[in-house]
């Protein structure tokens, strides 16, 4: 699941990227940093990662842990650029600060982590797990619409919206991508 997901994201914020219009070397840092934004997981323990029922506040808190691990992790490799090692450290941050696991808000937040963090909710809600149901694409894009400017930067969520076109569950990946509409 990590895997896919991993991709998923990746492909998503790239296309977000490109939507944005970022500079290319700015969408190579926005993929690498999207693959690897969960590599911490991969330190926390199996069991956490595939209960079926729902998580204690202690196993929650563990699993919180992952973006600093995995940001831990990346720090020691001097092939990747500081802009893809931050990602993996800030996925989880909120412009209200709400976020973890610095409580970061608004423009503390980089930007790129403020991207990958669209395309992780918009990927996790919509894919089903052994202890929650996929939600339907319509139904994620209306919660990332609630949320704007609280849980997710108000105008990447609004660029992201006007890219994905939602399909009914069990057609194709439920979304289409409109890369091509730009």
């Amino acid at each position: 699941y990590v895997y896919s997901h991993s991709v998923n994201v990746a492909v998503i914020s790239l296309v977000l990227g490109i939507a944005l219009k970022l500079p290319k070397k700015q969408l190579q840092y926005l993929c690498t940093g999207a693959l690897l934004h969960d590599v911490g997981k991969s330190f926390i323990s199996k069991e956490i990662l595939m209960k079926e029922e729902e998580l204690t506040l202690e196993e929650i808190s563990t699993l919180q842990q992952h973006s600093n691990l995995g940001y831990k992790y990346l720090s020691d490799s001097y092939d990747l650029s500081a802009n893809s090692k931050i990602i993996a450290l800030q996925h989880h941050e909120r412009p209200d600060g709400f976020g973890y696991p610095n409580g970061l808000i608004n423009d503390e937040i980089n930007t790129l982590s403020k991207i990958v963090s669209i395309a992780n909710a918009y990927d996790e809600l919509s894919t089903g797990r052994p202890n929650r149901k996929a939600m339907f694409p319509s139904d994620v894009l209306e919660y990332l619409m609630s949320n704007a400017g609280k849980m997710f930067d108000y105008d990447i969520v609004n660029t992201f919206c006007k890219i994905v076109i939602p399909f009914s569950k069990g057609t194709f990946t439920g979304i289409v991508l409109g890369v091509f509409q730009l």
